[in-house]
């Protein structure tokens, strides 16, 4: 009987002595182009915080005070139920004319910009160029207004205003866009009513009130039927709420309007023919 005995392997070999590296320095340009990214970085950051804190700040907006230009129209009213002392509203479009819940969104922020009240905030926004195809504030003014001249006077100075409401109807929402088919159902025609509307799914949505006031404008019934031109401001307050108790928001805004009218002594009304923005 034999037997083989397999040799074992033989270690690895011991290199002792020093180890060298070699360590090749990057160019200092490097270096510089590096640090400048990081302070450019750097930079850009502090002056988007600081823009923020400045710019996008409510308080101090609100503290600044450009947006109290638009408190003007109401300056001199106690309440809201002073406007009909202080303003002829058009025979279409009037405080009568708009319902309950516009009505009480005019109210509150006529109200909040009388007092000036403290728990809102008045926000300038900026300004914006408006051309001849751009909604602006002047044309909706063209109506009738009644007017009563002072005894034994032929001249007055009256503040004109229309007031309009909206209702934004809406159906369904995301989940029934997608899964459902209120994304592809038939919608209603533009001349729909609101019964129509409802029997087709639609829920109201949104309730929109739309305010305009002007400055003093002369009137005078010496020459009836002779066309007269005023510049003037008008004042806007368009308010909206997404549901009937909810906190209700408003947009301000002016215009300066050139406004052609003539005194009709048959109806006893101011017609404004034509009123565009300056």
């Amino acid at each position: 009987m034999s037997s083989a005995v397999a040799p074992l392997p033989l270690p690895p070999p011991v290199i002792s002595g020093p180890v060298y590296s070699i360590i090749t320095p990057k160019p200092k340009w490097m270096a510089q182009i590096k640090k400048s990214i990081y302070l450019a970085i750097s930079a850009v950051g502090v002056f988007l915080v600081a823009y923020d804190v400045f710019a996008n700040n409510w308080a101090l907006n609100d503290y600044i005070g450009n947006a109290m230009h638009c408190r003007t129209p109401v300056m001199d009213m106690a309440s809201f139920s002073d406007i009909h002392d202080h303003y002829v509203f058009s025979t279409r479009d009037n405080w009568g004319t708009i319902s309950p819940i516009p009505r009480q969104l005019l109210a509150t922020h006529i109200d909040q910009l009388i007092i000036a009240d403290e728990t809102v905030y008045f926000l300038a926004a900026g300004m914006h160029e408006v051309g001849p195809a751009t909604p602006d504030l002047c044309r909706d003014l063209e109506r009738s207004y009644p007017i009563t001249f002072p005894t034994n006077s032929t001249e007055t100075v009256v503040r004109l205003a229309v007031a309009m409401d909206f209702v934004t109807y809406i159906r369904g929402d995301a989940l029934s866009h997608v899964f459902g088919s209120t994304a592809t159902d038939p919608v209603p025609g533009p001349d729909a009513l609101r019964e129509e509307l409802l029997e087709m799914g639609y829920e109201a949505g949104v309730f929109t009130a739309d305010l305009r006031m002007t400055l003093e404008v002369p009137v005078s019934s010496l020459n009836p039927g002779t066309t007269m031109q005023h510049n003037t401001l008008v004042y806007r307050i368009f308010a909206k709420t997404f549901n009937t108790g909810g906190t209700p928001m408003a947009e301000l805004g002016v215009d300066n309007c050139n406004m052609t009218y003539v005194w009709n002594a048959t109806t006893n009304m101011v017609d404004v023919v034509s009123s565009r923005v300056m």
